[in-house]
């Protein structure tokens, strides 16, 4: 069984997510900075997966050993449109586990990864869109660097 089958096994599989979070997953895919980062990540564009988990606290799961074609799944129900700006949203928990994938990609399994690191890479790769960009890469570099458990 591959791991998004072992994933997709423990939820609901008839669900329907709802619509302004699958028509934000749409823009985010089409959208040239997902491309730019996928690129940039040496990362194929993300497969995204809608769930209804039966207890979570998360918005976004990377399934890991996906990183050669990144599966990310989105728990739609957490995101409350009168609570977040949807597009920031959805975009923001996608690129956190794209930089999930990238990690496991440069060898750190992902109970090794800090969440909080991953968190504020996130943001500030969202927050500076081309600015940030060559900066968030050399710090999430040398970071693997810092981490590598084979060093």
């Amino acid at each position: 069984m591959t791991p998004l089958n072992e994933a997709i096994c423990i939820y609901e599989r008839n669900y329907r997510p709802r619509k302004e979070v699958t028509s934000e997953i749409q823009r985010v895919l089409r959208g040239g900075f997902l491309k730019h980062l996928c690129k940039g990540l040496h990362l194929c564009k993300p497969r995204i997966v809608c769930i209804k988990p039966p207890e979570s606290n998360c918005v976004g799961l990377y399934i890991g050993g996906t990183n050669d074609h990144p599966v990310i799944c989105i728990v739609d129900s957490e995101f409350d449109p009168e609570v977040v700006e949807m597009d920031r949203a959805v975009e923001s928990t996608i690129v956190h586990e794209l930089i999930h994938a990238y990690l496991e990609t440069c060898g750190i399994d992902s109970e090794d990864q800090d969440e909080e690191f991953v968190e504020d890479k996130a943001r500030m790769l969202c927050d500076g869109r081309g600015e940030a960009f060559k900066g968030v890469l050399t710090l999430l570099d040398k970071w693997v660097e810092e981490n590598d458990p084979e060093a």
